[in-house]
């Protein structure tokens, strides 16, 4: 019972850790988008990638968040 705790703590961790980095590409394609004067085309093709970026990181800190609680559940 033990491993299983460690496995899913460890799991919610790891789901975190990469739902805060899309976060943080998110974060620095804004940055591209208001240091360069883009054409609307690449400007809109960068939103629409930035959009799943932070789409991909909700869910992925959702799931963090459920593995944290089924952790502690088990514990």
């Amino acid at each position: 019972m033990g491993i299983l705790i460690i496995i899913t703590f460890i799991i919610s961790l790891i789901l975190l850790i990469i739902s805060l980095f899309s976060f943080y590409e998110f974060n620095n394609e804004r940055k591209v988008i208001s240091e360069k004067n883009l054409d609307n085309n690449h400007e809109l093709g960068i939103q629409k990638q930035s959009r799943k970026l932070v789409f991909f990181g909700a869910i992925l800190f959702i799931l963090s968040a459920v593995f944290f609680a089924l952790s502690i559940i088990l514990l």
